[in-house]
């Protein structure tokens, strides 16, 4: 029963980390679409 229940609990676990993971990876991109932007401006000013 024990197993069963750690065996739930590492999917919850991998379930947030994902879960956390998706809510990361847009503000990465969005921060490095920016700092790209940025530095685009900066070489054509």
């Amino acid at each position: 029963m024990t197993d069963v229940l750690g065996k739930f609990n590492l999917l919850m676990f991998v379930g947030r980390s994902v879960d956390s993971l998706f809510n990361l990876i847009p503000t990465i991109v969005a921060r490095s679409f920016i700092e790209t932007k940025d530095s685009i401006n900066y070489s054509v000013t």
